[in-house]
Protein backbone atom coordinates (compact mmCIF):
# COMPACT_ATOMS: atom_id res chain seq x y z
CA UNK A 1 0.00 0.00 0.00
CA UNK A 2 1.65 3.23 -1.08
CA UNK A 3 1.75 6.12 1.71
CA UNK A 4 2.15 9.42 0.23
CA UNK A 5 2.55 12.05 3.21
CA UNK A 6 2.31 15.98 2.25
CA UNK A 7 5.76 18.11 3.45
CA UNK A 8 5.03 21.14 1.61
CA UNK A 9 2.02 21.70 -0.12
CA UNK A 10 1.10 25.20 -1.75
CA UNK A 11 4.08 27.03 -1.76
CA UNK A 12 3.29 29.50 -4.22
CA UNK A 13 5.62 32.32 -5.94
CA UNK A 14 4.18 35.20 -8.11
CA UNK A 15 6.54 37.93 -10.91
CA UNK A 16 5.50 40.24 -13.46
CA UNK A 17 7.92 41.45 -15.91
CA UNK A 18 10.47 40.20 -18.24
CA UNK A 19 11.92 36.93 -18.24
CA UNK A 20 13.09 34.41 -20.36
CA UNK A 21 11.12 31.14 -20.32
CA UNK A 22 13.74 28.82 -22.05
CA UNK A 23 16.17 29.79 -19.13
CA UNK A 24 13.60 29.32 -16.73
CA UNK A 25 13.28 25.42 -18.15
CA UNK A 26 17.19 25.59 -18.17
CA UNK A 27 17.33 26.61 -14.35
CA UNK A 28 14.28 23.99 -12.83
CA UNK A 29 16.72 21.40 -14.83
CA UNK A 30 20.10 22.85 -13.65
CA UNK A 31 18.56 21.97 -9.80
CA UNK A 32 17.45 18.59 -10.55
CA UNK A 33 20.58 17.20 -12.01
CA UNK A 34 22.20 18.86 -9.10
CA UNK A 35 19.88 17.04 -6.69
CA UNK A 36 19.60 13.54 -8.78
CA UNK A 37 16.17 13.53 -9.53
CA UNK A 38 14.31 11.84 -12.20
CA UNK A 39 11.79 14.29 -14.55
CA UNK A 40 8.69 13.55 -15.79
CA UNK A 41 6.72 15.99 -17.54
CA UNK A 42 2.89 15.79 -16.80
CA UNK A 43 1.91 18.64 -18.86
CA UNK A 44 3.04 21.04 -21.48
CA UNK A 45 -0.07 23.32 -23.23
CA UNK A 46 0.62 26.71 -25.13
CA UNK A 47 -2.41 28.62 -25.53
CA UNK A 48 -2.40 31.84 -28.26
CA UNK A 49 -4.76 34.35 -26.87
CA UNK A 50 -5.01 37.62 -28.18
CA UNK A 51 -3.66 39.43 -25.14
CA UNK A 52 -0.86 36.89 -25.40
CA UNK A 53 0.06 33.33 -25.08
CA UNK A 54 -0.98 31.67 -21.87
CA UNK A 55 1.65 28.24 -21.06
CA UNK A 56 1.02 25.98 -18.32
CA UNK A 57 3.78 23.39 -17.39
CA UNK A 58 3.68 20.52 -15.07
CA UNK A 59 6.47 18.37 -14.02
CA UNK A 60 7.79 16.02 -11.29
CA UNK A 61 10.61 15.34 -9.88
CA UNK A 62 11.60 12.56 -7.58
CA UNK A 63 14.22 10.35 -6.18
CA UNK A 64 14.08 7.08 -4.50
CA UNK A 65 15.88 7.46 -1.43
CA UNK A 66 15.69 3.92 -0.31
CA UNK A 67 13.97 0.93 -1.25
CA UNK A 68 10.29 1.93 0.35
CA UNK A 69 10.88 5.72 0.10
CA UNK A 70 10.25 8.48 -2.67
CA UNK A 71 10.74 11.95 -2.65
CA UNK A 72 8.27 13.83 -4.56
CA UNK A 73 8.30 17.56 -6.04
CA UNK A 74 5.78 18.62 -8.22
CA UNK A 75 5.95 22.18 -10.14
CA UNK A 76 3.60 23.49 -11.47
CA UNK A 77 4.00 26.80 -13.57
CA UNK A 78 1.42 28.92 -14.92
CA UNK A 79 2.41 31.98 -17.08
CA UNK A 80 -0.49 34.04 -18.43
CA UNK A 81 -0.38 37.08 -21.09
CA UNK A 82 3.44 36.02 -22.22
CA UNK A 83 4.36 38.39 -25.11
CA UNK A 84 7.70 38.61 -26.90
CA UNK A 85 10.24 41.27 -26.35
CA UNK A 86 13.34 42.56 -27.80
CA UNK A 87 15.47 43.73 -25.80
CA UNK A 88 19.33 45.44 -26.36
CA UNK A 89 21.97 44.13 -23.57
CA UNK A 90 26.02 44.76 -24.21
CA UNK A 91 25.50 45.60 -27.92
CA UNK A 92 22.97 42.54 -28.96
CA UNK A 93 19.51 41.29 -28.99
CA UNK A 94 18.04 38.84 -27.15
CA UNK A 95 14.48 37.98 -27.04
CA UNK A 96 12.94 37.93 -24.05
CA UNK A 97 9.28 37.51 -22.67
CA UNK A 98 6.89 39.64 -20.62
CA UNK A 99 4.28 38.62 -19.01
CA UNK A 100 2.62 37.11 -15.19
CA UNK A 101 4.58 34.37 -13.76
CA UNK A 102 2.55 32.01 -10.77
CA UNK A 103 5.06 28.99 -9.53
CA UNK A 104 3.02 26.42 -7.37
CA UNK A 105 4.97 23.62 -5.72
CA UNK A 106 3.90 21.15 -3.80
CA UNK A 107 6.14 18.14 -1.94
CA UNK A 108 5.70 14.50 -0.80
CA UNK A 109 7.36 11.63 0.62
CA UNK A 110 6.23 8.30 -0.96
CA UNK A 111 6.30 5.33 1.06
CA UNK A 112 5.47 1.59 -0.07
CA UNK A 113 5.85 -1.13 2.38
CA UNK A 114 3.69 -2.93 0.42
CA UNK A 115 5.41 -6.63 1.13
CA UNK A 116 6.98 -6.05 4.64
CA UNK A 117 6.38 -7.35 7.97
CA UNK A 118 5.14 -4.40 9.06
CA UNK A 119 2.17 -3.64 7.23
CA UNK A 120 0.96 -6.61 9.31
CA UNK A 121 -2.48 -4.71 10.60
CA UNK A 122 -1.40 -4.55 14.34
CA UNK A 123 2.14 -3.53 13.57
CA UNK A 124 0.76 -0.74 11.14
CA UNK A 125 -1.49 0.47 13.63
CA UNK A 126 1.16 0.71 16.52
CA UNK A 127 3.33 2.49 14.28
CA UNK A 128 1.04 4.97 13.39
CA UNK A 129 -0.21 5.52 16.80
CA UNK A 130 3.40 5.31 17.87
CA UNK A 131 4.34 8.26 15.04
CA UNK A 132 1.29 10.71 15.98
CA UNK A 133 1.50 10.85 19.62
CA UNK A 134 4.71 9.80 20.87
CA UNK A 135 7.97 10.40 18.31
CA UNK A 136 8.15 10.17 14.73
CA UNK A 137 11.02 8.50 13.71
CA UNK A 138 9.85 6.61 10.49
CA UNK A 139 9.69 9.78 8.06
CA UNK A 140 11.19 12.43 9.84
CA UNK A 141 14.26 11.81 9.44
CA UNK A 142 13.70 12.29 5.15
CA UNK A 143 10.36 14.84 6.26
CA UNK A 144 13.03 17.42 6.45
CA UNK A 145 15.08 16.63 4.03
CA UNK A 146 12.68 16.98 1.10
CA UNK A 147 11.01 20.60 2.75
CA UNK A 148 14.83 22.21 2.46
CA UNK A 149 15.01 20.61 -0.76
CA UNK A 150 12.12 22.25 -1.91
CA UNK A 151 12.55 25.28 -0.28
CA UNK A 152 16.37 25.46 -2.03
CA UNK A 153 14.42 25.21 -5.14
CA UNK A 154 12.05 28.35 -4.14
CA UNK A 155 14.77 30.28 -3.84
CA UNK A 156 15.99 29.38 -7.08
CA UNK A 157 13.69 29.96 -9.15
CA UNK A 158 12.98 33.39 -6.99
CA UNK A 159 16.69 34.39 -7.42
CA UNK A 160 16.39 33.11 -11.47
CA UNK A 161 12.83 36.03 -11.91
CA UNK A 162 15.07 38.92 -9.98
CA UNK A 163 18.02 38.52 -12.63
CA UNK A 164 15.91 40.16 -15.29
CA UNK A 165 15.33 44.31 -14.38
CA UNK A 166 12.94 44.94 -15.68
CA UNK A 167 9.54 44.55 -13.01
CA UNK A 168 6.10 46.05 -14.18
Amino acid sequence: MLEKKSVVDGLTLNYTGTFDIEEFYKTVEDWREFHRREKEIKKKLEKVTTSGKSIEWSVELWREIDQHNKFMTRVKALFSDVTEIESKKEGYNKRLQKGHALIILDAFLESDYHHEWIMKPWIYFLRAVFDRYVYNFWTERYVSKLRAETYDLHKTMNAFFHLYPYRR
